[in-house]
């Protein structure tokens, strides 16, 4: 074709297992994104994880997924829970995560758990939520959630859980500058400033993460 050849090769009775290792030694010519990589691993929770990624709430985010963006929503939502609670979430610690998971459990109470947050905050966002697009905010929200179903009663809060969210993250997203926000003496602005610190640095750090969540959490509480 246009001076062009190629050579087809046709694999017959290979397993999945066998066509993921295949794929994986294909692509160390050209760049794949992590989560590429890590939907090629061999892994029960590579598994589970792609699941969850087709549950309706990961389409409510309106991030696409053309390179298995939904599927790393999902891992970081399962390493959170598998760890109980705030965790170190760059590349290298989810792909660990996928190795020391391999055997991982689909019925096990981490995996009921992570459905369980699912439910809810897809009965919370009913409809797609382009606030929900933003990886970072979308991982805090998760965490929120998890704990708060583990520690309170939300039966019908899910309409709290959803104007929380979009409160928070519209008040966010109109900071300009936020080292202004440590000079009008509010207590809630000091809060939304070290908020926005450690979610626009080291965002996946298990520090950061942890900083958060405890300000969601006293936001949440408060309203």
């Amino acid at each position: 074709i246009g001076g062009f050849s190629f050579s087809i090769t046709e694999l017959r009775d290979a397993s999945d297992i066998e066509v993921r290792e295949l794929f994986l030694r294909l692509q160390e010519g050209s760049t794949l994104t992590p989560p590429e990589k890590r939907n090629a691993m061999v892994s029960n929770m590579r598994d589970f994880v792609h699941d969850m990624a087709h549950k309706p709430l990961l389409g409510k985010t309106t991030a696409p997924n053309n390179r298995f963006q939904h599927d790393d929503y999902a891992a970081h939502a399962c390493r959170l829970e598998v760890a109980g609670g705030p965790a170190d979430l760059k590349a290298a610690d989810l792909k660990k995560f996928y190795e020391q998971e391999k055997d991982f459990d689909e019925n096990s109470s981490s995996a009921k758990k992570v459905k369980k947050v699912f439910n809810f905050l897809d009965r919370a966002f009913v409809e797609p939520t382009p606030e929900l697009k933003i990886k970072w905010g979308f991982i805090d929200l998760y965490l929120l959630t998890s704990y708060l179903l583990d520690n309170y009663v939300m039966k019908d809060r899910h309409e709290d859980v959803f104007n929380f969210y979009i409160g928070l993250e519209t008040a966010r997203k109109e900071v300009e500058d936020e080292s202004e926000l440590l000079s009008t003496g509010s207590a809630w602005d000091r809060d939304l400033y070290y908020y926005i610190e450690a979610f626009k640095t080291q965002g996946a750090t298990r520090t950061n993460l942890e900083k958060r969540q405890q300000i969601y959490l006293y936001k949440f509480l408060n309203d």
